[in-house]
């Protein structure tokens, strides 16, 4: 099913080729969603169909039974796989690596001990903290439970395809247990110290403090221009204990159950210019590098993240799935005309490429300019009366123009102002 955030409702989708719980799943961005188990399968919302893709290099996944891994999409934009069920593989390795471009998986390096159904968490120095789980080594001097569950903790790294072992944890906890990163940069987890699906010996919540803590003086981010942003605009920090950051990134925000993040499991890089103390980074107009919701942004320098700021990255451009296909025309829409507080351009395209959508006043001025990559499909973008500098502008007459390649649209929109 999809969940329609503008309108609060669900539209039944295409099936699965197979039904399954906990599924893993990210969107890429191609705009296709990636579900691993099994067999992976590409969705495509403006087509509504799902497609096989390339299966994975370890196949005994635990079928029929729980998955074994969690699901992540890197900054790179490959999709990464953490955790494994040993069944009878020989020589298994927690990771596997999904290449979207070649629809391909690819072997990453193993833990010292193999895990299955491991809490993972996305860090914001694009590093996986990878906790607990259930040993599946046969021979190991590795302290468990009686149902197999480790006190482990290590950090992957997906850049050198290296792992290192971090502090254990207090207690044995398996994959009940609920484990996020929080806005201050450390890790807490809870839950799950007893085994699968029985009562738990503590409900006390662990916190990880990891290296990047310990490293050196944490940039800060001292105050933001704003905390709901919509796509392709900018965003101006005010930092302080550096005047050289060497990056901004957007982490997603976790909705967890069992071992699998049903949130945003995803790293976004964002350009950004530094002049001073004031920065300024711009969210990717495209809507798969960065889709609607919440997100932790950190400012960091070498791999030292500062605590974050919460952020709303708004549904401005959305694809309706699965789309009722009119004519191979690119056609619009626009509604409410006049509008008071803010108006919505509606359009199809019969094929993905890069649009322009700008808006003029009766000068000619460009007051929006925002170019994206979108898909097949209908697409919405909400204007609420502002240019892209923020200002409000006036009421009066504004000229909407979309162009894709040798197609364009127009239409005269009216701003009664508030």
């Amino acid at each position: 099913e999809i969940f329609d955030s503008r309108n609060r409702t669900w539209t039944v989708a295409a099936s699965m080729s197979n039904p399954a719980e906990y599924t893993p799943a990210v969107l890429l961005r191609t705009g296709k969603v990636l579900r691993s188990w099994w067999p992976p399968q590409l969705y495509d919302p403006a087509l509504d169909r799902w497609d096989d893709t390339g299966p994975m290099v370890q196949p005994n996944r635990f079928w029929p039974g729980h998955c074994d891994h969690s699901l992540f999409r890197l900054s790179d934009g490959r999709a990464c796989a953490v955790g494994i069920y040993r069944g009878t593989l020989t020589s298994p390795s927690m990771i596997e690596f999904y290449d979207p471009a070649v629809g391909t998986w690819s072997l990453g390096a193993n833990a010292s001990a193999t895990r299955s159904q491991p809490e993972s968490v996305l860090l914001p120095t694009g590093q996986i903290f990878v906790a607990g789980g259930k040993l599946e080594d046969s021979i190991h001097g590795i302290p468990t439970n009686s149902y197999g569950q480790t006190k482990l903790t290590d950090l992957y790294d997906p850049a050198t395809n290296t792992w290192h072992r971090c502090a254990d944890m207090a207690w044995y906890r398996e994959y009940h247990a609920t484990t996020l990163l929080v806005p201050d940069g450390r890790v807490i987890t809870t839950a799950g110290t007893g085994g699968p699906a029985s009562p738990g010996v503590s409900n006390d919540i662990e916190a990880f403090e990891p290296p990047y803590l310990f490293r050196g003086i944490r940039p800060r981010i001292d105050a933001v221009s704003a905390t709901s942003l919509p796509h392709g605009s900018n965003i101006t920090l005010s930092i302080s204990r550096t005047n050289a950051l060497t990056g901004v990134v957007l982490v997603g925000t976790g909705a967890v159950t069992h071992w699998v993040d049903g949130g945003l499991p995803l790293i976004v890089p964002l350009t950004f210019i530094q002049q001073g103390q004031t920065v300024t980074a711009t969210i990717p107009a495209n809507v798969n590098f960065a889709p609607a919701g919440h997100y932790m942004l950190f400012a960091l320098v070498d791999g030292i993240p500062s605590k974050s700021i919460v952020i709303n990255v708004k549904d401005s451009v959305t694809v309706s799935v699965p789309p009722q296909r009119p004519s191979t025309e690119f056609i619009g829409s626009v509604s409410p005309n006049p509008f008071t507080t803010s108006v919505q351009f509606r359009w199809f395209q019969p094929q993905s490429g890069r649009v322009a959508l700008s808006i003029h006043d009766l000068s000619g001025r460009r007051v929006i300019d925002r170019p994206m990559t979108t898909g097949v499909g209908w697409h919405d973008f909400e204007w609420d009366g502002r240019s892209d500098s923020g200002k409000r502008l006036a009421a009066g007459v504004y000229f909407l123009r979309l162009n894709m390649g040798s197609r364009f649209w127009t239409s005269r929109i009216v701003s009664l102002g508030r």
